[in-house]
């Protein structure tokens, strides 16, 4: 977001990587790859840090990069390759006391990120532990 401010430039590297994912999955009858997608956590506008944050990290933009996400279909939900590590969610939940800056969060967010990932390959391998 700070980085690539077009949503549709966004979308296009979006399908791109959709394209590279895709073709990672075996024509055999085998298990297809595991892999996940880091979903975009919750911005807390007043504590950006600098200017080009403040003008290019805020709720419209996550809004249009979240949409490229949903309508190009790189999602298991939406019929791509990703499962969604739904960082968004967690971070609504947190709230501003697990960021210091408002866009980068505490590690017990991203140790907690890192547990239902694995959990999922626990899950979708049909492993027990």
């Amino acid at each position: 977001m700070l980085h690539v401010t077009d949503g549709k430039h966004y979308g296009d590297a979006l399908a791109s990587i959709a394209n590279v994912a895709k073709s990672l999955r075996s024509p055999l009858p085998v298990p297809p790859p595991h892999m996940f997608w880091l979903g975009l956590p919750r911005l807390v506008n007043h504590m950006l840090n600098t200017d080009a944050k403040k003008a290019h990290m805020n709720d419209t933009m996550l809004q249009t990069y979240d949409l490229e996400v949903e309508r190009r279909g790189i999602l298991q939900r939406d019929g791509g390759p990703f499962v969604l590590l739904d960082v968004g969610k967690l971070t609504r939940g947190c709230g501003q006391q697990c960021t210091a800056d408002g866009m980068h969060y505490n590690g017990e967010v991203y140790d907690a990120i890192l547990h239902i990932m694995l959990n999922a390959l626990v899950i979708e391998s049909q492993q027990r532990i």
